[in-house]
């Protein structure tokens, strides 16, 4: 047995013989172990924003949250591999082991127990980067015992709609448009669903829908025209200080009052403006805004 010595403590090399039946895949072919958590993360992220735009921030939170906790994987796993580079520098495959054992590493017990067989300047940078390391284990599970909580509770039913497929719909989304219109005729429904699952299918598609083409939700209301905030960042741009839109019903307006001169000039500026009102039977900006306006 060849020995090499890391700091002061003798190291040796150990041969292990398998007579098991050899894997599909080589060694250095074998695919990120976190490639799947990754794509499972990218998924709770866009979940996460989806809720955002449903104006659901407390479950978004907990989808975000969740992600950001399970992405510590990564950078765990690259400061595993700078700590097992300081121990033992060439073996590749010590990061693995550093990892899965966290402070329970024989290395790692054994220099906390007998500090004076190794060199302080070595011994004191792998138990730096060993300690780094666990902050990250630790926030992975804290991540995996969140995305079984969020399983069991599923507030946005994600997992049941990856499970099940709630509603079969087209590439260009003509399916989930009929929905909306009601039109039901030309919807293929999945069997597995109940009436009440199929419902909340499509209350969600609903929340994730944009209320009308072009909707930006840092500039418009939801119902047509610009928001409090498109207003502010219009006076910002131009100067213009632009008041918010007249939405009484034109019955209830005193004739020759300040707000029904308003409604009044808005509608036949906007009616007389470039541009359809709606596109593929729902409203453009300009429809949405005529229609908050009682135009």
């Amino acid at each position: 047995m060849k020995e090499e010595k890391v700091g002061k403590k003798p190291k040796g090399m150990v041969v292990v013989i398998s007579v098991g039946k050899p894997g599909g895949k080589k060694p250095e072919r074998e695919a990120d172990p976190d490639t799947k958590k990754k794509a499972s993360i990218e998924e709770l992220q866009q979940e996460a924003e989806s809720l955002r735009g449903a104006r659901d921030f407390p479950t978004a939170r907990r989808f975000q949250s969740t992600a950001n906790m399970l992405g510590q994987e990564t950078p765990g796993r690259e400061v595993a591999a700078q700590a097992a580079q300081a121990l033992s520098p060439g073996d590749e495959q010590m990061s693995t082991s550093l990892y899965d054992e966290g402070l329970q590493s024989p290395d790692f017990m054994d220099m906390r127990q007998n500090p004076s067989e190794y060199d302080p300047t070595e011994r004191e940078n792998f138990m730096r980067l060993m300690r780094q390391m666990e902050k990250h284990r630790r926030q992975v599970a804290r991540g995996q015992e969140s995305l079984a909580e969020l399983r069991r509770d599923d507030p946005s039913k994600f997992f049941s709609d990856r499970m099940t497929g709630r509603v079969k719909t087209s590439e260009d989304d003509d399916a989930l448009s009929d929905i909306l219109k009601g039109d039901l005729s030309n919807v293929d429904f999945c069997d597995c669903c109940s009436p009440s699952e199929l419902a909340w299918a499509v209350i969600k598609a609903k929340k994730k829908s944009k209320p009308f083409h072009g909707y930006n939700p840092k500039r418009h209301h939801k119902k047509g025209g610009l928001s409090a905030k498109g207003r502010a960042k219009f006076k910002r741009e131009t100067g213009a200080n632009l008041k918010p839109p007249v939405t009484t019903k034109p019955s209830k307006l005193k004739p020759g009052s300040k707000k029904a001169k308003r409604r009044k000039s808005f509608c036949a500026r906007m009616s007389g403006s470039k541009g359809p009102t709606s596109k593929k039977g729902k409203l453009t900006p300009k429809g949405a805004a005529l229609k908050r306006w009682n135009c």
